[in-house]
């Protein structure tokens, strides 16, 4: 594995469904140039799974990706909502995969979030109302137990369970999404980041007014929990620092500047003095999602910092997110995101998003391999990998 520090612009994006073993014996495969214009300085291709499952979801349409994460042999597996399934690439040897194989299927609900345990050996899957429990437990790559741990969420309305992760507390951790873009909700399990001990029991509510987070990471460095927000389609995205529990990020009744919103706030009493302001803006409707803190050394660069995706706007008046940021950290605290990817200039005109993003794709959930390789999914079907150029 090429370990040497190099510049962002020499770095190699790989658009593909292939990932390494955990302990790679072969060099890193070459890069085959297949996407133009969109990475001009980066070197990219794009590899469609030969599975006929597959192509015949993308010939209608219906092909979707959420969740992604790696397994203890290097394998990646992903979450088809779709399908309701959760699919296994294993590493081949030389550095790409073998043909997908469905790991688990007829889940209780479509799944979202993926998380894998290594001291339990089982897998955590996130979805609308309800966290499963699968385990291999003859290591065929195939789960033979399945077990729904949390149940009975709110769910029938608004944005499913995000994904779910194990904190450095080991306790499952999973946001819950509000059921509007800006009411008073009555379930407090809205809205809000919870966890719960890793038989699902002992549900805690970590984070209060979160519309709509789907994923969070804590900072090696200090142990902070951060987490991204999308809040309503007018306002600024967010990422905000949990730094106690039960702590108030204001939806829906304070905006991201933590002024009352009229409608909801009680105009008799400032309730948005212990709102809790975001550490960092995003732009309005750029949907932030998927965020990880860079543990690799393939990218020497990025180490400390935070990667975000943007899935992008849907009904906003300009186009935005579709797109990758970085955050550097200093002394834990975060500085101003970085546009990374795509490495093209673009400025705030609809056609220049187009031409120079991910653009109409919607980036999701994120994930980094052994080889601090950089993984992404794409909600329409595909996972992208960015990793150093090789040569």
């Amino acid at each position: 594995m090429q370990t040497k520090s190099r510049h962002i612009a020499t770095l190699s994006l790989i658009l593909t469904l292939t990932t390494t073993c955990y302990r790679p014996a072969f060099a890193d495969p070459p890069c085959v140039a297949g996407v133009p214009n969109l990475f001009r300085r980066l070197c990219a291709e794009t590899i469609i799974p030969s599975d006929p499952a597959v192509e015949m979801l993308e010939s209608q349409g219906i092909d979707s990706i959420s969740g992604i994460a790696f397994g203890p042999d290097g394998s990646l597996y992903f979450a088809r909502p779709a399908t309701g399934e959760i699919i296994r690439l294993a590493p081949d040897g030389k550095g790409f995969f073998a043909a997908p194989q469905v790991f688990a299927s007829k889940l209780p609900e479509p799944p979202n979030g993926l998380a894998y345990d290594a001291v339990s050996d089982s897998w955590f899957v996130s979805a609308d109302t309800t966290i499963t429990r699968l385990r291999d437990a003859n290591h065929d790559g195939v789960a033979d137990e399945q077990q729904i741990i949390v149940s009975g969420l709110p769910g029938g309305a608004g944005g499913w369970l995000g994904n779910v992760r194990i904190g450095p507390d080991r306790r499952l951790y999973v946001a819950k999404a509000s059921s509007c873009n800006a009411c008073l909700e009555s379930d407090p399990r809205r809205a809000a980041l919870l966890s719960f001990a890793l038989d699902g029991s002992d549900m805690q509510i970590v984070a209060r007014g979160l519309r709509d987070s789907y994923d969070f990471d804590w900072n090696p460095a200090d142990g902070t929990l951060y987490v991204v927000d999308n809040e309503r389609s007018t306002m600024p995205a967010e990422l905000n620092a949990v730094r106690k529990a039960g702590e108030d990020f204001g939806w829906p009744v304070c905006d991201p500047l933590g002024q009352p919103v009229p409608g909801l706030a009680d105009p008799n009493v400032d309730q948005c003095t212990k709102t809790v302001l975001p550490v960092v803006r995003f732009d309005p409707g750029s949907h932030p999602t998927g965020v990880s803190f860079y543990r690799g050394s393939a990218f020497p660069a990025y180490q400390g910092g935070l990667l975000v995706a943007l899935s992008g706007s849907w009904n906003t008046p300009t186009l935005a997110g579709y797109e990758m940021l970085f955050i550097p950290f200093d002394r834990g605290k975060p500085g101003t995101p970085v546009r990374i990817l795509p490495d093209t200039p673009r400025n705030t005109a609809d056609a220049s998003l187009i031409r120079t993003s991910f653009y109409p794709y919607h980036l999701t959930a994120m994930a980094i391999s052994p080889e601090g390789w950089i993984y992404v999914s794409i909600a329409e079907g595909r996972i992208y990998r960015f990793r150093p150029r090789n040569g």
